[in-house]
């Protein structure tokens, strides 16, 4: 594995991960066929079996709790069309966040770090608590108003410290940036926070390759920072470097209507972080689709790349489509995610319908988050009725 800076023409950038030069954020190239590393059996079946292609020196020590290797679920979308479903709410913390923080916790602890700090609407920060108490660092978690107490509460017991801040998620970013000078192990979920965690996420596609015995026609992935869908196309980038293809999965994006930076970026060729900042989306106005809350995604620029490396596009939900999404998956699948999640069922009819995705191809949508964390819309709660009115009910009586 060697680290370079993109910035710099491919100079050579040493560790903490970030380049001397221009300060930005390591790229990771993995040259050849690395020698394969033993694991211990408890690593054997989780995403550690691609550790030729993660960035730890030492991955038989991997900070794992069984994250990965979820299953594909085949479902419909809303117009009936079908659809596979990447079950990331499979992971122990019942997201894709465990994916990062499991490699983010692996670098601290082979570095010997004892404390880490993040921002989080409350996924990252949850998958964080874990794999801290896991390699037995110390954790804080800084939270933007709104985030729900069960979110919060999940953290606290695992033993992180959670502070509330009053403000945006784009304010406690600087915080933070001089926390990490500080010496603090910064494990955000954003590629400029920590290039090395960044990685995790790109094992998605690594697996879709493998269950599916070779690329889909398109992936389509919830936005939050942006981070997740950037890092499965650079995994696909791998795969596709690696076995001499010239095809890519298209990266499908969702966002809420309200927070969709990205959407209105491709539509007007913005490729920046400042020009999206200069959008000037509102950063405090609630929904329920909290992990899609974000008015500039940190990982902006590296999202719009992929989009158009892969010829894909945005499409954006509003909370009702959230909420029918979530309730179709939950009673139509099966499967309980959160309403961030949710988002895929009506954005893959809606693509398809805007002929962005033909009927006959295979999409995978990937579910980010597990339903368990958030206020359910649920339905009217259980009818009280007595004895007989049940067995009434059920044809039973007498």
């Amino acid at each position: 594995m060697r680290l370079v800076c993109p910035a710099c023409d491919g100079s050579a950038v040493s560790e903490p991960g970030f380049c001397t030069r221009c300060g930005g954020p390591a790229e990771f190239v993995y040259d050849g066929e690395p020698p394969s590393r033993p694991l211990g059996p408890s690593l054997q079946s989780t995403m550690w079996r691609y550790a030729a292609w993660l960035p730890a020196a030492r991955p038989e020590g991997a900070v794992s709790l069984g994250e990965g290797m979820t299953p594909l679920v085949a479902a419909a979308d809303l117009d009936g069309a079908p659809l596979l479903l990447k079950d990331e709410t499979r992971n122990p913390t019942g997201s894709a966040k465990d994916r990062a923080m499991s490699v983010a916790f692996t670098i601290a602890r082979e570095r010997g770090i004892r404390r880490a700090v993040l921002a989080s609407t409350g996924s990252a920060g949850i998958s964080a608590a874990a794999y801290a108490a896991r390699a037995g660092i110390e954790c804080t978690v800084l939270l933007p108003e709104g985030v729900p107490a069960i979110r919060s509460s999940l953290m606290a017991l695992r033993g992180a410290r959670v502070l509330e801040v009053t403000g945006p998620f784009e304010a406690i970013l600087p915080v933070l940036e001089r926390a990490a000078g500080a010496g603090w192990h910064h494990v955000t979920t954003f590629r400029r926070a920590n290039p090395f965690q960044s990685e995790g996420p790109k094992t998605i596609a690594y697996e879709l390759w493998e269950q599916l015995g070779g690329f889909p026609d398109a992936v389509m992935v919830p936005i939050g920072g942006g981070g997740t869908l950037a890092a499965i196309a650079r995994g696909f980038q791998e795969l596709a470097r690696r076995h001499g293809l010239d095809r890519l999965p298209r990266m499908l994006g969702v966002q809420h209507e309200r927070y969709n930076a990205l959407e209105i970026a491709l539509r007007r060729g913005l490729s920046t972080i400042g020009e999206i900042e200069a959008l000037g989306l509102p950063e405090s106005e609630p929904v329920l689709t909290i992990n899609l809350h974000h008015a500039v995604p940190p990982d902006s620029e590296e999202a719009l790349a992929a989009l158009r490396l892969t010829g894909g596009a945005v499409l954006t939900v509003s909370d009702a489509d959230a909420l029918a999404g979530q309730a179709r998956l939950a009673a139509g699948v099966g499967l309980l995610a959160e309403p961030s999640s949710g988002v895929v069922l009506p954005a893959a009819a809606a693509a398809r319908r805007l002929g962005l995705l033909g009927r006959d191809e295979v999409c995978v949508a990937i579910l980010t988050g597990s339903g368990l964390r958030d206020p359910l819309a649920a339905p009217a709660p259980a009818r009280r009725v007595s004895v007989a009115e049940a067995a009434d009910l059920l044809g039973t009586v007498g």
